[in-house]
């Protein structure tokens, strides 16, 4: 049996297609404006800009946006509010947001914002969490954070563990002067 009218009927499916399933432009970091200024300031070393900037590139990406866009704003962010020396608003910041998965940078940023801010408990638990998943080349930089932290909460014996435990080398001469400052105050002078 032949259909007669089979080109009005293309026409209405097509209509219906679009209708259905509409096609949205996808709006990129390079779209925004504010992201674009606030990455500029960044590389500028004006870290309070980039810091606004980014909360105004936030507050235009709206909880619509891919995951992977609000994790770089986020890490840009909380970056800036930490070179900034706002380590206190950068770690409430992250409270905010602390569902989000986060990468790796953004993560120590966050841990060295809790540092800068004082919260040396909250920084060792989440710390803790970071060990469980760190490849070989982050268990450094999370193991010297923990000595960090139990350090600067009083707790040189638990900070010369982790030094003696991980086996960390000193890398330069600041680290050598914290291992030394560590093994003298945990009573462990070698």
């Amino acid at each position: 049996m032949r259909w007669k009218g089979r080109w009005i009927t293309i026409p209405w499916l097509l209509f219906f297609l679009a209708v259905a399933f509409p096609v949205s432009a996808q709006r990129s970091l390079s779209d925004i404006p504010f992201f674009a200024s606030g990455s500029q300031a960044y590389r500028r070393g004006d870290f309070a800009t980039a810091a606004a900037e980014f909360q105004r590139a936030w507050s235009v990406l709206g909880s619509q946006a891919d995951a992977f866009d609000r994790s770089v704003v986020a890490s840009r962010l909380i970056e800036s509010l930490y070179q900034n020396g706002d380590g206190r608003t950068a770690v409430v910041w992250y409270r905010g947001i602390a569902d989000m998965a986060l990468s790796r940078e953004a993560q120590k940023w966050v841990a060295l914002s809790m540092l800068k801010a004082g919260y040396f408990e909250e920084s060792i638990a989440f710390l803790e969490t970071l060990t469980v998943e760190a490849g070989p080349d982050e268990l450094r930089w999370i193991s010297l954070l923990k000595a960090h932290a139990y350090f600067r909460f009083g707790n040189a014996e638990q900070a010369h563990e982790i030094v003696r435990s991980d086996s960390l080398v000193p890398a330069n001469p600041e680290e050598a002067f914290f291992f030394a400052g560590v093994a003298y105050e945990a009573k462990e002078w070698e």
